[in-house]
């Protein structure tokens, strides 16, 4: 490196084109690096979904759930396996160790499948594997409300043109849709009538199946032509439908007789509503690797020629733009990081008097950050809030190197200043402790880079982000700084007023006090860490710090059982009375989900009573504060109870940490065990925590069923088969789809089922199993009407139930301390709380260990000593302190941003104490300190040495310690980015408090060490 600043010094011109091609293509990588909320993480978990329709959850968990958890648990490098049956669906989630290829874990899932499928019941559908991002959110979502069109129309334009365009725009990967409504040609048969004649429902659906089709027959050659022959048996209309003619042994009947044929509304899976009225919305992904970014910028003008297109038919509104955020976080970011440049001159030019110096100092920001730019670019990496958060990190740090650089540079004679060998001589002096102070700063970040699992997947472009730019950093300060000096004219400082006089004068009086009463000295800096560990226990924690955000969620759950549509027409209504209060912009809403959603069928919590509504606020209108209480008030007013949040950040779903509740698990061998484990645990909690606490059971609650139980007796007397039975009753009840009907080029489903009086189901009972005698239901089963669980939950092949209870910040959890205490002898409750910080904390201790193990080891090599590292490391503790009162005075919480600010602080920490301890050691050789004397002059000298050198540092360690405190406020007045504020808090307060102390106390320890290891090797001799 001494090589690089001699060679930078000799040749200005080729350093400053080298420089300044670093600078062109730093700027290319900065128009071109792709933007985005978080790194790219492949997250290896495959959620394989079944469906099943009609049959009730406790069928679904023992017919499918069951068996295909048993073929599941064989596949190579499944870690856990979660699972959720309701009704008519099997949800089962499979999370695979990390590392593991998301794609090659599919196939051997779908392998899998393959061989369960046949020991499946009849009726179910073949499971569907994919693989699911637990942090992916739509780039994009689109609202098609209608207006000249219905709903039905509207949905399926959407399906048929309007998804396929947006899917050929630039980046895009899935589009889901949501709501709608799709109608099928349903066969409703009179039972009576068809059981007169002989036909059951299954009867005329097989026939159908049968008769309402086109099938190719071949082709027939007539000299040089080739002529294609087909049937055309195809309905394109109901009263073809109708005219079929089903044979009978004594003639045929037409199906006109016994059934009547209509256009009908599907069963919905989801319903979706946008500003008060039904709609169907669009959900855009973007295609892995894709600038999110542009992604919604293609979207946004698909979309504006899509409301061209379909001007009469529905109205195309932007429901979200997550892509809105991240160019607002990045542009916030920018306009903090100009303001910090810019405050940071001033304060430059207040201190040093000099605005070229000033300027000079400043330019360093810029570059190292295009230098840090361009080194992520080259690995691939985008710019993410993670490494968003590392370049804010550095930016107060990145001109301390020139600073020290440049005040040694003026130093020089002015004869010299244009003296190559005299420059790169005078940087040399100071390179040993500005390279370790760079080292110190950087190498707590390098073990963030092997952290294992998603931690270290999600912090990497984090730590590298700082290395880089830091390191950028330390290259123009030991090159661009000082060929800049010798390019430029300097005033001769001899004999001009030194601005820092009065402070230097100030200091030197209180530090000869500091000299003459270091127990004093002590007792403050006990005191210090005394009040600091007072405030460190009042803190809350939160893992992630909530943007002040112009977005809410607010979730409404209705009943089990309740229909879609009821749901559809009540959100409705709810948004109206939202947007009656005159806060919010905007508000859509949405319940159930579509098959190939796959955020909705992966997500355990995910049911179709379950209404999500999306508000998005006026900020002018209200604070994030005042929304949330007005929203909740507006539902409430309805007659709902209504949970209101700010959206869940994508990084606490990826580690499983954050929301607002707390949960354990209770396991049995079926699902009445666990249930009643789960009462017993939910008892002792309350009775030892108090019944004021909010816990409940998950899954709980019960809907209404109707069981249909066999008369065995009955049955053999009639000779019935049960089978028989039930599948004649599902195809009477949920009706079968026989066929599918051609009308306007669309295929539509043709289902037969069984016609209700009035509109009103049919009654169970009387539905004909058999057309002879008739016998019916009633006649060999028994039918009852009961509740029933709605939903089972497995987790590791095992039935569970959560205890779920509202999540206290801070302080001691008496909740969490019961149920601690009653876990530690029932081995079947354990806590649930599943996150990436449980599983790798063991690791993530073990980092910060090596952290402090590689400062000891960087600095124990750097000055050649096994006990002066210690000694430099003491600061580390002390500055906690100064952390701890400046998030308790602040109110902030002990949070993932604050987090980033103690790392930052084990290397920033001790580069004060390492630039005084170097220039202390120069003025005790230069003293005589190191000579053979009395110990009490080697003291004197020792001391003398200790106070020239913290005088002379003085300057520079202001500067550095005001630049880095002035260059990062600006994030604090951001109106986003709560994690970097939370960060800026805790680097301030710990750097200040530091300072102070290293200021005030290394001089005193520096000058012991020096005297009396002077007095030692006397002695010795």
């Amino acid at each position: 490196m001494k090589g690089l600043i001699r060679a930078a010094a000799r040749r200005p011109v080729a350093t400053a084109m080298v420089w300044l091609g670093i600078l062109l293509f730093g700027a290319m990588a900065m128009t071109e690096i792709p933007l985005d909320y978080l790194p790219e993480i492949s997250y290896p978990r495959v959620v394989v979904s079944t469906s099943y329709p009609g049959m009730p959850a406790e069928e679904v968990r023992t017919l499918v759930t069951v068996p295909l958890e048993d073929a599941f648990a064989s596949i190579k490098g499944v870690k856990t396996i979660q699972s959720v049956s309701r009704e008519g669906r099997s949800v089962v989630s499979l999370d695979f160790h990390w590392g593991e290829d998301t794609l090659s874990a599919s196939i051997r899932t779908r392998e899998a499948i393959d061989a369960a499928y046949t020991g499946l019941p009849e009726g179910c559908d073949k499971p569907v594997a994919f693989p699911s991002d637990p942090g992916a959110v739509a780039v994009i979502t689109l609202a098609l409300v209608p207006t000249g069109a219905d709903l039905t129309l509207t949905r399926s334009l959407a399906e048929t043109d309007v998804r396929t365009r947006l899917q050929q725009a630039e980046g895009v990967g899935a589009v889901n849709l949501v709501g709608g409504a799709q109608t099928e040609y349903r066969v409703a048969v009179q039972e009576d009538k068809a059981a007169a004649r002989g036909l059951t429902v299954s009867a005329v659906a097989q026939f159908l199946g049968r008769e309402n089709f086109d099938y190719p027959v071949g082709s027939i050659r007539s000299g040089e032509s080739e002529i294609i022959i087909k049937t055309r048996g195809r309905a394109s209309t109901a009263s073809e439908l109708e005219s079929l003619r089903i044979p009978m042994e004594n003639g045929s009947l037409q199906l006109s007789q016994i059934a009547g044929v209509e256009e009908a509304e599907k069963h919905r899976l989801s319903v979706y509503a946008f500003g008060g009225k039904e709609a169907v919305a669009l959900e855009v992904f973007r295609r892995k690797g894709s600038n999110p970014v542009a992604v919604a910028q293609a979207v946004r003008k698909e979309a504006e020629r899509v409301a061209q297109a379909y001007a009469g038919d529905f109205e195309v509104a932007v429901d979200y733009d997550s892509s809105v955020a991240i160019v607002e976080s990045i542009r916030n970011l920018a306009v903090a990081a100009l303001s910090g440049i810019l405050i940071t001159f001033v304060v430059l030019l207040a201190l040093t008097r000099d605005a070229k110096g000033s300027a000079l100092l400043v330019v360093t920001i810029p570059v190292s950050i295009m230098v840090g730019v361009a080194a992520l670019r080259l690995m691939g990496r985008t710019l993410n809030t993670m490494s968003l958060g590392g370049i804010a990190l550095g930016i107060g740090m990145i001109v301390d190197n020139a600073i020290v650089v440049l005040d040694v540079l003026k130093r020089l004679p002015a004869a010299r200043r244009r003296d190559p060998a005299a420059v790169s001589a005078q940087v040399e002096r100071v390179f040993t402790s500005i390279m370790a102070s760079t080292i110190t700063s950087l190498i707590v970040f390098v073990p963030v880079i092997f952290l294992p699992g998603v931690i270290g997947a999600i912090f990497t472009d984090l730590a590298l982000s700082v290395i880089f730019t830091q390191f950028g950093g330390f290259l123009t300060a030991i090159t661009v700084i000082p060929v800049a000096f010798m390019s430029f004219r300097w005033k001769d400082d001899a004999g001009a007023r030194d601005p820092m006089e009065p402070a230097r004068k100030l200091y030197a009086r209180a530090l000869d006090a500091c000299f003459r009463r270091p127990a004093l000295v002590a007792l403050i800096i006990g005191l210090t860490f005394l009040a600091g560990a007072g405030a460190a226990t009042a803190l809350g924690f939160e893992f992630m710090p909530v943007d002040d955000a112009p977005l809410l969620e607010l979730e409404v759950a209705f009943p089990y059982g309740t229909r879609l549509e009821h749901i559809a027409a009540e959100a409705a209504v709810m948004q109206g009375s939202i947007l009656a209060d005159g806060a919010f912009l905007s508000v859509s809403a949405r319940a159930g989900g579509e098959r190939e959603d796959a955020l909705y069928q992966s997500d355990p919590a995910s049911r179709p009573e379950r209404l999500i509504m999306r508000a998005v606020l006026d900020r002018k209108r209200a604070s994030v504060e005042e929304a949330m209480d007005r929203a909740r008030k507006a539902v409430e007013s309805l007659g709902y109870a209504c949970e209101v949040r700010p959206p869940k950040d994508a990084v606490e779903t990826l580690l499983g940490v954050g929301g607002s509740t707390r949960s354990w698990a209770a396991y049995g061998k079926d699902p009445e065990e666990a249930r009643a484990r789960a009462a017993l645990a939910l008892l002792h909690a309350r009775s030892v925590a108090g019944g004021d606490r909010a816990l409940s059971l998950n899954p709980a609650g019960e809907r209404d069923e109707i069981r249909v139980s066999p008369d065995r007796a009955a049955l053999a007397a009639l000779s019935v088969g049960f089978y028989d039975a039930a599948t004649a009753l599902h195809a009477a009840v949920e009706g079968e789809v026989a066929s599918r009907i051609v009308v306007d080029s669309r295929e539509k489903d043709v289902r037969v089922g069984l016609a209700g009086a009035d509109g009103q189901a049919p009654d169970i009972g009387r539905v004909i199993i058999r057309p002879q005698g008739p016998i019916r239901v009633a006649d060999v089963a028994r039918v009852q009407a009961q509740s029933s669980v709605p939903l089972f939950l497995r987790v590791d092949r095992k039935d569970a139930v959560l205890l779920e209870a509202e999540a206290t910040p801070g302080g001691r959890d008496d909740l969490a301390a019961a149920m601690a205490d009653f876990s530690a002898g029932h081995e079947w409750l354990e806590s649930a709380d599943a996150s990436a910080l449980a599983e790798y904390g063991g690791r993530i201790l073990l980092t910060l260990g090596i952290v402090v193990a590689l400062l000891y080891l960087t600095l124990g090599a750097q000055f050649e000593s096994f006990s002066l590292p210690v000694l430099l490391l003491v600061t580390i503790p002390l500055s906690f302190s100064g952390i701890a009162l400046a998030l308790a005075l602040s109110g902030t919480t002990v949070n993932f941003g604050s987090a980033l600010g103690v790392i930052v602080l084990f290397g920033v920490a001790v580069n004060n104490s390492i630039v005084l301890y170097e220039v202390t050691s120069q003025k005790a050789g230069e003293s005589g300190a190191g000579d053979e004397a009395e110990p009490g002059r080697k003291r004197s000298l020792a001391a003398a040495a200790a106070r020239a050198g913290a005088l002379e540092r003085l300057s520079p360690i202001l500067s550095t310690v005001l630049t880095t405190v002035v260059a990062i406020f600006p994030i604090l007045l951001s109106p986003s980015g709560a994690s970097q504020k939370a960060m800026s808090i805790a680097v301030i307060g710990g750097l200040v408090v530091s300072t102070v102390l290293t200021l005030f106390t290394a001089p005193l320890v520096f000058a012991r060490r020096l005297g009396g290891k002077a007095s030692k090797g006397r002695h010795e001799a």
